[in-house]
């Protein structure tokens, strides 16, 4: 059935995190939904009530086990193309069981890995959990920060020598340490894990340090793979003995990505079967080095070197090579086995580092959402066996979509291309700027943002607001730009106003004070702003803008007390995070801004 709502302005959004003070009051208002919802539309969302004991919380709400499943890059629309040769027990059974909200998006610009998971896990916009980006420049350190990077917290489980890289293949300098301290907002995994009250069990794992340790929260464990030595780490953050459960130190000496070198990707299913079949050798794909850009995909050792482990993530082996870490884990660590609520978060990689090399219309990237189907599937009976069927609360959805390469929009005649930062400030008109401001000008620039040098512009007696709106002008002009606000603007300083447009709402919910540039630069559809250094080349297409495309996710709820609905009203990320706290009994997140999605209650 379709559930029907009434659609709220960006003016009503309000906290869902307050308590009901009297159980009366939280009678009446679960009996008024109730009886609305039977109607088949919607009222204002309610609130959570206080969550019970933890002896008592899963006996309750029935869910022994929240599985919060977060595909990266997994645009909702290109999965849902899919739909007719899903599985049975995978995408289909989440779709044809649960809540399905068809019009889900991040609401936020700067859709990137960090950014999106931040925000499903805090219900907060970037501007409050202050994960910007992938990587922001530190001002006061003189020099670009990896959003997880803290070298207070050793990496735990492989030498420090083999983790020297920052997370970002732009950012050259070393970094070891990994913990959630620059998150700014707590998360759902916290809010479970005080409700458990010491006894739950809250992991989050992925490929990617920056989709596990955001999951985690400060109060769960994170553990995620080395591409470097094949081997899931995590830091001594999580494990301050330095030493990773028995588990995992056994899981890690089964070498179990050694398993794919001599192995081949091939397609899932009949060639024909596939739209994009047509698409396999297309001039824009950038396969990791070593490997080719058609079927089948062979992994060889011997050639790929030290890039075996990365060409391995960026293809469906590493998606079981997570799930079958996940496995483990659910076995070892007894997840989801008695009546205290566990959470996990498992955040699969893989369908990003595709997408990135291939495109989403690529042949590559189809079989693999396929293919993804398969692995959900399989999390799902795992979980299924650990909790118990209908004890688990699955909560599916992604950290943003993808653009179409450029290229391949520009051979269809569409307006399409790579805005250069670098170039732009070398032209001539910014170098006059330059002049005209006695001097140096910018200090660093990092999509989506330039950084002004402040404090030279102060010395010379310049107003960086004044400055900033200047250049802003300059920029504007540039091919390929849409829209370029000052932080005057945003944060509404005598110095600007923000115009009141949807892009500049969600530059607004991007940007931290402290973390976010002086000059947000925001490229046109079908344009992206490119990572200028070998990275530009080496990626058929990216993300990270605020257009519908890198915007729009599945966003699907399914377990006790949820009924199936297909539910056609907008919906944004921050949903989330309080609606698995209203439908287990916990706490929603402090700082989160979302509503309780009141279809998803029963």
């Amino acid at each position: 059935m379709e559930v029907r709502t009434i659609r709220r302005g960006d003016g009503d959004r309000a906290p869902a995190s307050r308590r009901w003070r009297r159980r009366f009051a939280a009678n009446l208002a679960v009996a008024t939904l109730v009886a609305i919802l039977a109607q088949g539309c919607s009222v204002p969302h309610g609130e959570a009530p206080p969550p019970e004991p933890p002896s008592t919380a899963a006996g309750r709400t029935g869910v022994r086990l929240v599985l919060q499943i977060t595909v990266d890059q997994f645009r909702a629309d290109l999965v849902l193309q899919t739909r007719d040769r899903w599985s049975r027990d995978g995408l289909r059974r989440l779709y044809e069981e649960g809540v399905v909200f068809s019009d889900a998006h991040h609401g936020h610009a700067n859709t990137e890995t960090i950014v999106g998971h931040a925000t499903l896990a805090t219900g907060a916009d970037p501007s409050v959990h202050g994960m910007v980006g992938n990587v922001w420049f530190d001002r006061a350190k003189g020099g670009m920060h990896y959003n997880v990077e803290d070298p207070r917290f050793d990496i735990v489980g492989v030498d420090r020598a083999a983790t020297g890289a920052a997370g970002h293949p732009e950012v050259t300098k070393e970094v070891h340490g990994r913990s959630p301290e620059e998150m700014l907002a707590p998360t759902i995994a916290d809010s479970i894990a005080q409700a458990g009250g010491g006894q739950a069990k809250v992991f989050a794992v992925s490929l990617k340090d920056r989709a596990a340790v955001p999951m985690a929260g400060r109060s769960g464990k994170a553990l995620w793979w080395s591409d470097a030595t094949g081997e899931f780490i995590s830091s001594t953050y999580y494990y301050p003995d330095r030493r990773l459960p028995a588990w995992a130190v056994a899981w890690n000496d089964t070498n179990a990505a050694d398993r794919f070198d001599g192995r081949s990707w091939t397609l899932l299913l009949d060639p024909k079967s596939y739209r994009s079949s047509s698409r396999d050798d297309m001039p824009w794909e950038e396969p990791p080095a070593g490997m080719a850009r058609t079927f089948p995909h062979r992994f060889e050792r011997s050639t790929l070197a030290d890039g075996f482990y990365a060409a391995v993530a960026a293809s469906p082996f590493g998606d079981d090579v997570l799930l079958d870490f996940t496995r483990a884990l659910v076995s070892a660590e007894s997840i989801g086995r008695d009546d205290v609520t566990d959470y996990l978060s498992v955040a699969f990689s893989s369908c990003d580092y595709i997408g990135h090399r291939y495109g989403p219309s690529s042949l590559e990237y189809e079989d693999e959402i396929l293919r993804m189907d398969r692995a959900i599937a399989a999390l799902l009976r795992a979980a299924d066996e650990a909790a118990g069927p209908g004890r688990t609360l699955v909560v599916l959805s992604s950290d943003h979509g993808v653009a179409d390469a450029p290229q391949a929009l520009a051979a269809a005649g569409r307006d399409a291309g790579k805005v250069v930062l670098s170039t732009i400030e070398a032209d001539e008109a910014v170098t006059r700027l330059t002049a005209k401001f006695g001097g140096k000008l910018i200090r660093h620039r990092w999509p989506p943002y330039v950084y002004l040098d402040v404090d030279a512009l102060r010395a010379r007696g310049v107003n960086p607001e004044l400055a900033a709106r200047e250049l802003a002008a300059e920029i504007a002009k540039a091919p390929g730009v849409e829209a370029v606000f000052t932080r005057g603007q945003i944060l509404r300083t005598a110095d600007g106003k923000l115009p009141d447009t949807g892009v500049a709402r969600a530059v607004r919910r991007s940007f931290h004070p402290a973390r976010s540039g002086d000059i947000y630069v925001v490229p046109k559809p079908g344009w992206q702003i490119a990572y200028e250094g070998s990275s530009t080349v080496r990626y058929a297409t990216g993300h990270g803008t605020p257009w519908r495309y890198d915007t729009f996710v599945p966003l699907v709820i399914a377990g006790p007390g949820v009924s199936h609905a297909v539910v056609s009203r907008r919906v944004e990320a921050i949903d989330v995070a309080p609606t698995i706290a209203a439908l287990v009994g916990v706490e929603s997140p402090s700082r989160s801004s979302g509503h309780v999605l009141a279809e998803a209650l029963r």
